[in-house]
C-alpha cells in the first residue's frame, strides 16, 4: 500500500470516532481545552498506528513476494538439475556401449593376428617344402631317375605353387580386414574421447547448478540484519549480538571489530572488506555469519546472518 493509498484510506472506527468527537465537541468545548487536546491526542496516535501498521503490511507483503521468487527459481534450478542428470546417464551407457565396442574389436584384432600368424608359419612350411621338391627334382634329373617319377614331381610343385598362391590372396584379405578395424578401432577412440568431454561438460554444468540451488536454500534458511559502525568505540546490538568497531585502514580495506554474543567477546583485526566472520551462539546449530562489505575511513557497513529459528 503505498504512502497515498495509505493518506486516502477511509478507516470505519475513524470514522465513528470522528463522528463522536463533532457530537461531544461542544462539551469539549465547555470542559476546557486541556480535554479536548487530549482526546485529539488520542486520534492523532491512533491514526499514527494505522499508518505504521499500514506500511508494515505492504513491507511483509513484498517481503513474501520476494521469498515466492526465490521459491520458484529453486524449482527451476531442481529441474534443470533433474535435466542434467538424466542427459549424465545417457551419456554415460553411450560410453559403455562404445567400450564394449572397442573390447570386441580388440579381440577381434587378436583373433585375426592369430590366424596371419598361422598362415605365415604355413607359408614357410610350403616354400621349405617347395625347396625340398626342387632339390629332389635336380637330383633325379642328374642321376637319370624314371620320366614319370619327375612329372609327378612337376605336379607336385605346380599343386605347391598354386597354394601358396591362395595363401597370399587369403594374407591380403586378412590384412585387409585388418586395416578395417584398425581404421573402426581409431574412430571408436575418438567418439570415446568426444563423448568423456561432454560428460566432463555435463559434471561441470550439475556442479555449477548445484552451487546455485544450494545459494538459494542457504539464502531461504536465513535472516538477515544490516547495521553502520562508527569508528568512535560505541556498541550497537544487532538481533541479540553486541558490535564495536575498534579501527579501520581505509587505503587497505582492512577493519578491527569486537563482537559480544553470550558473554563471550571474540576480537577479529585486520579483517579484509566481504571476508565472512563465521562464530556460533549458544543454542544455534548453525553459525552466524558476519559479513563487511564497505570500509570508509570512520565507519563501516555490512550485515548480520543468522539462522532461523
Amino acid at each position: 500500500m503505498s504512502p497515498e493509498e495509505i493518506r486516502q484510506f477511509d478507516d470505519p472506527l475513524m470514522g465513528r470516532l470522528q463522528k463522536k468527537e463533532d457530537k461531544n465537541s461542544k462539551h469539549a468545548a465547555t470542559t476546557g481545552g486541556k480535554g479536548g487536546n487530549r482526546k485529539a491526542l488520542v486520534v492523532l496516535g491512533i491514526l499514527g498506528l494505522l499508518a505504521v501498521l499500514s506500511i508494515v503490511s505492504y513491507f511483509l507483503y513484498e517481503a513474501q513476494q520476494n521469498i515466492e521468487a526465490l521459491s520458484s527459481s529453486l524449482t527451476q534450478g531442481q529441474q534443470q538439475l533433474n535435466s542434467v542428470s538424466q542427459q549424465l546417464q545417457t551419456s554415460q551407457s553411450q560410453l559403455t556401449e562404445l567400450q564394449q565396442d572397442l573390447t570386441r574389436n580388440e579381440q577381434k584384432l587378436g583373433s585375426q593376428s592369430q590366424e596371419i600368424s598361422r598362415y605365415k608359419t604355413l607359408y614357410r612350411d610350403l616354400k621349405t617344402q617347395q625347396s625340398e621338391q626342387g632339390q629332389e627334382l635336380e637330383t633325379i634329373a642328374i642321376r637319370k631317375a624314371d620320366q614319370e617319377t619327375v612329372d609327378a614331381l612337376s605336379d607336385r610343385a605346380a599343386g605347391l605353387e598354386g597354394e601358396v598362391g591362395q595363401i597370399n590372396t587369403r594374407v591380403g584379405q586378412i590384412n585387409n580386414n585388418i586395416s578395417d578395424l584398425r581404421d573402426q578401432t581409431t574412430r571408436n577412440r575418438v567418439d570415446l574421447d568426444q563423448t568423456r568431454t561432454s560428460l566432463d561438460e555435463v559434471r561441470l554444468n550439475t556442479e555449477s547448478n548445484g552451487q546455485e540451488i544450494a545459494a538459494v536454500k542457504n539464502s531461504l534458511e536465513r535472516d538477515y540484519y544490516s547495521f553502520e559502525l562508527q569508528k568512535n568505540g560505541s556498541v550497537i546490538k544487532v538481533f541479540d549480538v553486541s558490535l564495536s568497531l575498534k579501527d579501520t585502514d581505509f587505503s587497505k580495506q582492512r577493519f578491527h571489530v569486537e563482537i559480544l554474543a553470550n558473554g563471550q567477546r571474540i576480537r577479529k583485526k585486520g579483517q579484509h572488506v566481504n571476508e565472512p566472520i563465521l562464530f556460533y551462539v549458544d543454542g544455534k546449530e548453525k553459525p552466524y555469519e558476519l559479513v563487511v562489505n564497505k570500509v570508509d575511513r570512520k565507519f563501516v557497513t555490512g550485515h548480520l546472518s543468522v539462522p532461523k529459528s
